[in-house]
């Protein structure tokens, strides 16, 4: 039996440490159709999360995520 690669190219995996590296990627999540260029407002994009968290109040209407984390790089740059 041959085995091919486990997985794709270019694949970045992660370990969510702490609470703000959760919310980081959490943002990273909600924001990824906005900076693909798919709309201009996370919450438009119909299999997005952000309007449940809207809803209850963990972000705030409107929020937009910083583009870089913390140490000035995008993610997946590690």
């Amino acid at each position: 039996m041959k085995f091919g690669r486990l997985w794709q190219s270019r694949f970045w995996d992660h370990v969510i440490r702490n609470e703000r590296d959760l919310k980081k990627h959490i943002d990273y999540i909600h924001n990824n159709p906005v900076k693909h260029g798919m709309m201009g407002d996370p919450s438009a994009y119909e299999h997005s999360s952000i309007r449940i968290f809207y809803e209850e109040g963990i972000f705030p209407s409107g929020w937009k995520q910083e583009s870089k984390t913390a140490n000035g790089r995008e993610f997946g740059d590690d």
